[in-house]
């Protein structure tokens, strides 16, 4: 057993599991985790837990997406929780509108979760990203039509 837990996605029962348990199968070719009820089941898609919570209750994995608390209906602005391959360390690759030289463009920082109960889980980029990227790119389209019908 592993000091770590892992979150992994059981697509045979359609949910996210939980264990601190984890491995390669050869016969089965996939990773599998084992579960509290102590069966084996093949999972995708899977990340590290932080031990962390969010303001919402919910333990921060890899792979979430987060939203400011007092900001959560923000669409300039989310991140995603990262992990780089060689470490079991967890950051957070933010995303954020910004205006420079006229223009509205995407910027791109990692940073660490300092304050967890700052933030609140909004999906997973595994099951919602790209709901979360076209708010992203229309508050950004948004954006660019207020400055240019402020310029007319």
């Amino acid at each position: 057993m592993s000091l770590v837990k892992y979150r992994g996605y059981d697509f045979e029962n359609e949910k996210w599991i939980y264990s601190a348990t984890i491995m390669w199968s050869n016969i089965l070719l996939c990773l599998v985790m084992l579960t509290e009820c102590c069966e084996w089941i093949k999972v995708c898609n899977v990340g590290i837990c932080s031990g962390t919570w969010a303001r919402n209750n919910q333990e921060i994995c890899e792979g979430d997406i987060l939203k400011q608390y007092d900001n959560s209906s923000d669409t300039s602005q989310y991140g995603i929780v990262k992990r780089n391959f060689d470490s079991i360390k967890i950051y957070l690759e933010w995303h954020y509108l910004k205006k420079f030289e006229g223009e509205w463009i995407e910027i791109v920082n990692k940073t660490e979760i300092y304050h967890s109960r700052d933030y609140k889980v909004v999906g997973n980029e595994y099951e919602n990203l790209e709901e979360v990227r076209k708010e992203f790119l229309e508050s950004k389209e948004k954006l660019e039509n207020e400055n240019t019908n402020a310029v007319n």
